[in-house]
């Protein structure tokens, strides 16, 4: 697919030769839990220098064999490798299952370790809307399709098929020619879009990106919509997905803009490039009548919000943006506006960062060429200098600073907003996982370490006995409408997921159905069929996200006044509200409607149908 044709502003992270800063960090002290000798955290894995701890605080270990061979586990954030490092290859959590690789083939281990679904495919995928493609081999042919979290297999009649987007996921075959010809099919194999497709990218947020080349072999770029109906003709010669309700979109010889999900031109086509909206602004190019490209911002009505009158910009941050003009002397001098185009902090540093946290760094040369940088906050004021010879942005309240020693090697630790070492940078390798105030570390001997600032502040011991409910997500047919809710799963001891939803969601679906019920708190949950729903604003909404804690519910569930056996459990949010979620099926048995599921509709609810027991899968 083609690519936008706007270079978005990139400035190095490292600024060299800093001011005086504050410390107060003992140097190589670290309160930190240790991996065990030869094992290091694989940080480089992803392509990535920080990549997240997963669903329930596991990372990805490697550790090299006797022939020099890296091979992969999982640890623990109390750094307890409950995965051995024997794998070939470890791909993220997702839907509480990760994708491992061993003697070249690949299966699924869930969060305890333990493979649910075994090691039998020549190539697999990550767990997307409650299935994962893989690839095997039966009868010396190849096959391809979906394995669910059972490790039930859908066969597909194509050549490749990718992970679920938007239900539903991109299949490819060749045509009568040896071409390429992409469509796309559903969870259950019903194919939506014939592949006739030069080139597809997956669904997003309703629509799928797609090409065909034209009779004189031009590229054309359209988008189809989960109908498989083409809802934005094929008329242009680049363009990328959807996103926020816009797809970017250019025509030759005319120019880039954005089209809305009718097809409609909400950005005129008229720039030379466009940069992603964020914040509720784009970055757009243009070429003056001088041949000299101008930047400035449209907003998503398609207006010029801020005037085409930059060298250069940056998307927004923060309610900021990174702007650019050149000197007199034609050096690049760089200053942040806000939404409405007004110059809220000078141009006049020579480099200049995002806003993160409130806080920018900044950086100018003084008059003999050395480098003086410091963050500022959104009045422009300095507010702190520092003393190290690199730093990247604040996230989750800490920066990072790097600290380069004799022969250039480099060592690295962590600072507050208030210039504190929290870390003193003293480390080989140190960095925190994204959304994250808990890391990793390298020391001088090589062991690698999990650590969580501030310092001082010691990883808790580990738990003897961690329950988990993981997320996993998953479509319901409610009276023929497909409804996705956010669920959570309880595995059982011999790996088998039983999904909990919960009670405020399926109230607020059935509301107006003969099935209806309201529910109320009164030192327990109560539950009264037949009467409206009284919403809360809590409904179809995600109080948390990845693995949590839970507990059996303790008190008793009361409908219409009696109380009921129903099977729930308890979950709490990061600030400490409790949710109830029930078993679809036994809600279904006690409220009165039914629960069933189908090979052809999956799991599907019939609100003016009575339960129907099952006796057998």
């Amino acid at each position: 697919m083609k690519r936008r044709v706007i270079t978005l502003l990139l400035i190095s992270a490292l600024l060299l030769g800093l001011l005086t800063g504050l410390s107060g960090a003992v140097p190589g002290e670290v309160n930190a839990r240790w991996l065990p000798d030869g094992v290091e955290v694989a940080a480089d894995l992803y392509g990535d220098s920080t990549y997240s701890f997963h669903e329930n605080d596991l990372i990805v270990v490697r550790q090299k064999n006797n022939s020099g061979d890296a091979l992969y586990g999982l640890a623990d954030r109390y750094g307890r490798l409950i995965l051995p490092t024997e794998y070939q290859a470890i791909e993220p959590f997702s839907e509480g299952l990760a994708l491992v690789a061993k003697d070249n083939l690949a299966g699924y281990v869930d969060q305890k370790g333990k493979i649910v679904i075994p090691l039998r495919y020549k190539a697999a995928g990550n767990f997307s809307e409650g299935v994962a493609w893989v690839s095997w081999v039966k009868d010396g042919r190849t096959k391809v399709g979906f394995v669910d979290r059972n490790g039930k297999e859908t066969t597909l009649p194509y050549l490749e098929v990718s992970s679920l987007s938007d239900g539903l996921a991109r299949v490819m075959e060749l045509d009568k020619s040896g071409n390429q010809k992409f469509g796309f099919v559903l969870k259950n194999g019903k194919t939506i879009v014939k592949p006739r497709f030069d080139a597809a990218e997956p669904y997003c947020e309703g629509m799928a990106l797609v090409m065909q080349k034209d009779v004189g072999g031009q590229e054309k770029y359209g988008f189809v919509d989960k109908s498989g109906k083409v809802a934005i003709p094929m008329e242009y010669d680049a363009a990328e997905s959807f996103s926020g309700g816009l797809a970017l979109v250019m025509k030759k010889n005319v120019g880039w803009g954005f089209v809305n999900k009718s097809g409609e031109v909400v950005v005129p086509l008229r720039y030379s490039g466009a940069g992603s909206f964020s914040e509720g602004f784009a970055p757009v190019v243009k070429r003056d009548a001088y041949g000299s490209k101008k930047y400035g911002f449209v907003n998503e009505n398609g207006e010029l919000a801020v005037p085409l009158q930059f060298d250069h910009a940056s998307g927004f941050s923060d309610g900021l943006a990174v702007v650019m003009k050149l000197d007199e002397e034609n050096n690049p001098k760089y200053g942040f506006v806000n939404k409405s185009g007004e110059l809220v902090i000078p141009i006049t540093y020579d480099s200049a960062l995002l806003f993160s946290e409130g806080l920018a760094l900044v950086m100018q040369l003084d008059a003999e060429g050395g480098q003086n940088a410091c963050f500022i906050d959104k009045t422009g004021k300095e507010v702190l200098p520092l003393a190290y010879n690199g730093v990247r942005s604040f996230a989750n309240g800490y920066a990072r600073v790097i600290s380069i020693g004799a022969g250039g090697s480099k060592s690295y630790g962590f600072i507050d907003k208030n210039g504190r070492e929290v870390l003193s940078p003293d480390f080989g390798v140190v960095d925190l996982f994204p959304k994250s105030t808990v890391g990793y570390l390298s020391r001088s001997d090589g062991k690698y370490g999990i650590f969580e600032l501030p310092k001082g502040v010691a990883i808790q011991e580990p738990p003897t006995d961690l329950e988990l409910a993981i997320p996993a997500t998953q479509t319901v047919e409610v009276d023929g409408v497909p409804i996705e809710f956010q669920m959570y799963a309880v595995i059982d001891k011999n790996g088998n997921p039983t999904n909990y939803v919960k009670l405020r969601d399926i109230a607020q679906i059935l509301n107006g159905t003969a099935a209806q019920f309201n529910v109320g708190w009164n030192g327990s949950v109560s539950i009264e069929t037949g009467t409206p729903y009284i919403a809360n604003g809590s409904e179809m909404k995600t109080p948390f996200s990845g693995s949590r804690p839970y507990a059996s519910l303790q008190n008793p569930t009361v409908v219409d006044g009696a109380v009921s056996n129903l099977t729930a459990i308890l979950l709490t949010s990061d600030s400490g509200g409790g949710y109830t979620y029930y078993r679809l099926r036994t809600l279904g048995k006690t409220l009165g409607f039914n629960v069933g599921w189908s090979k052809e509709r999956g799991v599907y609810v019939e609100s003016d149908k009575p339960y129907v027991l099952v006796t057998s899968s």
